[in-house]
């Protein structure tokens, strides 16, 4: 999940959904994209990125990259 959608390539911007975060909250996902990343000199790309508008921090889930 991220904050930033200028971060984000091939995006949905008609994938809506909810997410519950870990102080029980829910927020609305506004659409989701892909990201690339720059790791070790290599680019990775992490796909299905959800857009969360307002939201602080990037989450990224270990168990999802997996």
């Amino acid at each position: 999940m991220i904050g930033t959608k200028d971060w984000l390539f091939d995006f949905d911007s008609e994938f809506r959904e909810s997410v519950k975060l870990g102080d029980d909250s829910r927020i609305r996902v506004m659409g989701r994209g892909n990201l690339k990343l720059l790791i070790g000199g290599m680019i990775q790309v992490v796909t299905n990125v959800y857009y969360l508008p307002g939201l602080r921090n990037n989450l990224l889930s270990i168990g999802q990259l997996q």
